[in-house]
């Protein structure tokens, strides 16, 4: 998968249509964290839109928290070997020094992709950051109850974040 990623970049920015400076890339969950890899591996990504990212902190779980999605820490296999391993696929280590910008939308309610879990991947870009701390956000997207809130609040705004990126 992450080579996938890195291919899909040298393609994209081999087409005479890329103007050589912006890259924006864009997912939710298990597309967040991938979006947010892309960012570590690739100078090249200037600008991310993570929502609810998944793949951050999977080390979470040693440290007595919740770990980010899939919680591999959290299921059975050789933890000497995942110890030794799974850093190096965590986008909270992936994202050091990362100078991408970065919105994210991160759901206080969210079981599957802990904020404290985005949080500590996040951290880690020297990047600017737009986070948006949503309180009633559970993993999967609002409900209709809240969702005129949550377009107003969030959706418009990364709308406007997305379009003004790629003026």
């Amino acid at each position: 998968m992450y080579l996938r990623l890195i291919r899909t970049l040298d393609y994209l920015t081999s087409q005479p249509e890329w103007d050589g400076k912006r890259i924006i890339v864009i997912g939710e969950s298990q597309g967040g964290g991938q979006a947010l890899i892309a960012a570590g591996l690739n100078k090249r990504v200037s600008a991310v839109v993570a929502t609810v990212p998944a793949m951050c902190d999977w080390g979470g779980t040693l440290a007595g928290r919740k770990g980010g999605w899939p919680q591999p820490f959290e299921a059975k296999g050789d933890m000497n070997k995942m110890r030794s391993t799974l850093p190096y696929f965590d986008a909270a280590h992936m994202l050091k020094g990362s100078k991408a910008r970065i919105l994210t939308e991160i759901g206080l309610i969210d079981v599957t992709c802990p904020s404290t879990s985005v949080y500590a991947a996040i951290n880690q870009a020297k990047g600017k950051k737009i986070i948006f701390v949503v309180p009633y956000r559970q993993h999967h997207s609002p409900s209709n109850y809240l969702k005129e809130n949550w377009e107003n609040t969030v959706n418009k705004q990364r709308e406007a974040f997305i379009n003004e990126y790629l003026k």
